[in-house]
């Protein structure tokens, strides 16, 4: 696996050959005027912690991140793991399963190797 830098995005292939672009988030920022709002938080996800649903095969583990809504159509929220995390991220098949009040559910195929840093995004609609 290469991970490369290019124009702000980094693009690498994971073990099967599969070529991503990843957009980095660079800067947090809370916009406000004319009704919108723009947040940007930082989680870790631990190694431990994480649930396995037999059903389903997968790992879920809920994390606190204030300001998310119970209301799906209420907000935009964008997951992004931070450049350290990626590789590890991608190779888990981590991703944002739900969300409820002040908290986001991620799911993942395994249980991630190592502490994965994630932005999260918060913007109102």
């Amino acid at each position: 696996m290469a991970t490369i830098e290019i124009n702000g995005k980094w693009k690498f292939k994971d073990k099967e050959g599969n070529l991503y672009l990843i957009y980095p988030i660079t800067k947090s920022e809370n916009v406000q005027g004319s009704g919108e709002s723009r947040v940007c938080t930082t989680v870790s996800l631990l190694t431990t912690g994480w649930e396995k649903n037999e059903e389903t095969r997968l790992y879920t583990k809920t994390v606190t991140v204030s300001g998310v809504s119970a209301t799906e159509t209420a907000q935009m929220i964008h997951v992004v793991p931070t450049a350290a995390s990626q590789i590890a991220y991608l190779e888990a098949g981590v991703y944002a399963s739900a969300q409820a009040a002040n908290a986001i559910t991620f799911a993942a195929a395994s249980i991630p190797e190592s502490v994965l840093t994630v932005y999260v995004v918060i913007e109102s609609i």
